[in-house]
């Protein structure tokens, strides 16, 4: 049977590049007994696949993998979740079959979040009113850039819908962009071209996946929502 994982990678488990959290799992899992099949040949690896690598530095609050077991596991999320560091953590797992499209291809769009410090933003030359940083003008800025007709497949990404919100001391730019091969709207250039340049902050940008997404009957919806996964009778 193959299962789809949805797990998250926060703190400072975030600098640990992709490859490195693939082995991560590779060992929890046999720390954990989990009956995971094995390819053939002189060399067998965990059969185990992975959606759109995370990069290096960002948080996350959904990522994906799809892993074929020999036979079903009681308790693996609780088990798998005591063998892996803190910051990684299994967060659901469903039963999936041959029908449900490969991660990496199926995933089209995603949420991301962008944490700008105020007084960074303010001293790059960020758009200010009265009463310091203009957030309408900067939501502005933004809903400028929002595709109104979807992108074709080979173009740049684009966005599908962003916010910005302020609280005392941090802006945070929460967006969807498109995704294709794995380029999505960058968060450097999101906030270059509505706040300041990234490279003059002191604290770089904190950036968050908060949610990816797959396309079903024109809408966007998780990759483990139930009309996407093919169940195995």
């Amino acid at each position: 049977m193959k299962v789809r994982i949805q797990f998250e990678k926060r703190g400072a488990i975030r600098f640990t590049s992709h490859k490195d959290v693939v082995r991560i799992f590779e060992r929890a899992f046999a720390a954990a007994g989990v009956p995971v099949s094995f390819s053939e040949g002189f060399h067998p690896h965990m059969r185990m696949s992975f959606g759109p690598p995370l990069k290096t530095g960002w948080e996350s609050l959904e990522e994906y993998m799809d892993v074929q077991l020999e036979s079903p596991m009681d308790g693996m999320v609780d088990a798998v979740n005591s063998k892996v560091p803190e910051g990684l953590r299994v967060t659901h797992i469903v039963p999936i079959d041959d029908r449900t499209p490969k991660l990496a291809v199926d995933i089209i769009a995603v949420e991301l979040e962008a944490v700008v410090r105020t007084e960074d933003a303010i001293a790059a030359g960020a758009p200010r009113n009265g009463d310091g940083v203009d957030v309408t003008a900067i939501h502005r800025a933004l809903s400028s850039r929002i595709l109104i007709t979807p992108s074709a497949a080979g173009s740049e990404p684009g966005l599908l819908g962003a916010d910005v919100v302020h609280n005392a001391d941090a802006l945070r730019l929460r967006y969807t962009t498109t995704m294709d091969n794995g380029r999505v709207v960058t968060p450097d250039s999101l906030v270059a071209a509505t706040i300041g340049d990234p490279a003059t902050f002191r604290v770089p940008v904190k950036v968050t996946r908060l949610a990816q997404y797959v396309a079903r009957d024109g809408r966007h919806v998780s990759p483990i929502d139930q009309g996407v996964v093919q169940i195995t009778s």
